[in-house]
């Protein structure tokens, strides 16, 4: 299958004019609608994990990881399942270069200018950093020009999707489900070891919140894009009022970005609900908000943004309420294959209705049916 679709690929980019920017478009789009996307998703994850599971066996397999900026989204959430799959790697005995790709404004993806493209590039190159062992791994920033001469004479059974990474293609909305497929090859020990752990980050765990007894609460804040992720008034009351309920006596920290916490605390405050805390008023950075979230007891999420991946792909408790969007579904109850009876990721369709989020915690099927946290 993988054959056919290069095969057609590129012959519909040959086409003059309309082949790559109008009719390629389109053909995928129809592919997609095409009955069991599910299934041959996991089909194409599972041929690309195989390959990478060939490569590892080789003695001192070395992998190359390309985070191509100029067909990539500029999304934590996409970083980090590369990263992930770059994490398995080094956990299992490989060793990985993870190569940012530069690329100029203004982005395909919500319009970044340079500025902001370079600025994530920054925090990318830091994330991956603290993700990655720095004794089996080494992280570069290369222009676009070199990308051709860095991957010449590479195995590229050690590329990561190396087809599309040649061509330029994007494959990030396929990472995760790798990921997962490599994960199920582990068991629980394994997977403990390539999952984030609670003191993950602890160097950038602010130090006003060191041996706190609190829980993280995660709502995203933009309108660049998709502002059906963003928390309302509403379900701001109800998210509040179940956090309380559900572990009374513990602090509730709501992590955002600068303007998100600013935008929350302000509705916070307009509601009359007290007793809040939000992370921009002790971290500065991505990465102490990844510190905070490993800290807490619990980590709740409704509809919310990239840091989401960090308590997700961890050894935590957590409670996530979105949509799968490019993954696929492990099994009818598990996004990730490694989850166990105190994490849970519940699938709600892409848009949501008026209510949802109350009507989830009055029937008991959020922020109700985990095991509770002992008082």
């Amino acid at each position: 299958m993988r054959r056919v679709r290069r095969w057609v690929r590129n012959l519909v980019v040959r086409i003059p004019l309309v082949g790559e920017g109008w009719l390629l478009p389109r053909l995928r789009a129809a592919y997609e609608r095409l009955p069991l996307l599910d299934w041959r998703r996991k089909r194409f994850a599972q041929s690309e994990a195989r390959s990478l599971l060939r490569h590892l066996e080789k003695n001192d397999s070395a992998f190359t990881l390309v985070y191509d900026c100029k067909v990539t989204g500029l999304a934590y959430g996409d970083l980090l399942h590369v990263l992930a799959v770059a994490r398995f790697l080094i956990k299992r005995g490989g060793r990985v270069t993870f190569i940012m790709v530069d690329t100029e404004g203004p982005h395909f993806l919500g319009g970044m200018c340079q500025r902001e493209i370079d600025g994530f590039i920054d925090d990318a190159m830091e994330v991956a950093r603290a993700v990655l062992d720095a004794d089996r791994s080494v992280i570069v920033r290369i222009k676009e020009e070199e990308l051709e001469s860095r991957l010449r004479g590479e195995d590229e059974g050690g590329i990561l999707f190396h087809e599309s990474v040649q061509i330029r293609r994007p494959y990030y909305r396929e990472s995760f489900n790798v990921f997962n497929q490599l994960m199920a090859t582990l068991d629980e020990d394994g997977h403990r070891q390539v999952l984030f752990g609670r003191d993950e980050f602890i160097e950038h765990l602010p130090v006003a919140f060191e041996g706190r007894r609190f829980v993280s609460w995660h709502c995203r804040y933009s309108t660049r894009w998709d502002e059906s992720r963003l928390t309302t008034g509403d379900e701001f009351v109800v998210g509040y009022k179940a956090l309380s309920q559900r572990f009374p006596g513990r602090e509730i920290l709501v992590v955002s970005d600068e303007v998100g916490c600013r935008h929350y605390a302000e509705m916070a405050r307009s509601l009359g609900l007290g007793g809040l805390s939000f992370s921009k008023e002790v971290s500065s950075s991505f990465l102490g908000d990844c510190a905070l979230i490993l800290q807490s007891e619990f980590f709740f999420c409704y509809r919310g943004g990239g840091i989401l991946e960090i308590p997700f792909m961890s050894v935590m408790p957590y409670e996530i309420v979105a949509p799968v969007m490019n993954e696929t579904m492990w099994s009818s109850r598990r996004l990730g294959c490694w989850e166990d009876q105190t994490q849970r990721w519940l699938n709600v369709p892409r848009f949501r209705v008026e209510g949802e989020l109350a009507g989830l915690v009055d029937r008991g099927e959020v922020l109700g049916s985990l095991p509770r946290i002992d008082a």
